[in-house]
């Protein structure tokens, strides 16, 4: 279930009432309901690197096109044991 509340110092006010009695376990995930990153905030950037790349087919193929051109030919004749 999704309740909406606001941080009140170290604890979570909710806007209606829990279907719960006082004193009962439960597990809360906090997320942001605000959309805006706040630059350096830890809970930020962890956001912004667990939030999935929205690439389009096109970028996707855009970047192995990239990653295809770049790649060098490898030279014959050479070995780590040469060295």
């Amino acid at each position: 279930m999704l309740y909406r509340g606001k941080i009140k110092g170290k604890a979570i006010e909710f806007e209606c009432e829990l279907p719960y009695e006082e004193g009962h376990d439960v597990c809360v995930i906090v997320e942001s309901l605000n959309d805006e990153l706040s630059p350096g905030v830890p809970t930020d950037i962890v956001r912004v690197v667990l939030e999935s790349p929205h690439l389009s087919d096109e970028d996707v193929a855009a970047l192995d096109r990239s990653i295809e051109e770049g790649k060098s030919p490898l030279s014959e004749g050479w070995s780590f044991d040469e060295v």
